[in-house]
């Protein structure tokens, strides 16, 4: 009779389970694995090459009211802000369309006032009108190099799930604690 009892003792007390206090059990990852989001900058820079191809052809045209020219500029202030949207990125459109007419007015500012600065009083060489065009041009490619450099990079997008872990525990006086915590 003393052996079952014996027995049966270690039998109960092997079957305890042992708990870690709360906060100290582990809490299990189950976070999908960050996601790489290609950059699209060959795109930007095929819109800005599109818009380059239509101002050239319509330098060449010898029409009098070329519309050609207003259709490169639409396209080079509207391609790549168009690109930003399509891939899901209206904070970048935004910041695309606002440098790309931001810097060439911001250009044509400074250079027109460089350019008039060298001239001096009723003179007739026009070095505010050029100042001004290469201004222009510097500001647009500015923009275009930011926009295809930055704003069209690519990304490392983490989607976090919701993770549910259990949680045991001892507390005072003996107390069993069981829970259920989680990342949402």
């Amino acid at each position: 009779m003393f052996v079952r009892s014996v027995a049966l003792f270690l039998l109960v007390s092997s079957a305890v389970a042992h708990a870690d206090p709360p906060g100290l059990s582990p809490v299990v990852d189950v976070s999908p694995p960050a996601e790489d989001i290609p950059s699209y900058r060959l795109q930007t820079a095929l819109a800005d090459a599109s818009a380059l191809g239509i101002g050239m052809l319509a330098s060449k045209s010898n029409a009098p009211d070329n519309q050609a020219s207003s259709v490169a500029v639409a396209t080079y202030a509207l391609g790549a802000p168009l690109v930003h949207l399509y891939h899901h990125h209206p904070q970048r459109a935004a910041a695309s369309l606002a440098l790309r007419v931001g810097l060439p007015l911001l250009g044509a500012v400074i250079g027109g006032g460089i350019g008039r600065s060298n001239c001096s009083e009723y003179c007739d060489n026009d070095a505010d009108i050029a100042g001004a065009a290469l201004g222009i041009v510097s500001g647009a490619v500015l923009a275009s190099t930011i926009d295809i450099g930055y704003l069209s990079r690519g990304e490392q997008v983490t989607r976090s799930a919701p993770a549910l872990a259990p949680s045991f525990g001892a507390g005072p006086g003996g107390a069993v604690r069981i829970g259920i915590g989680g990342s949402f």
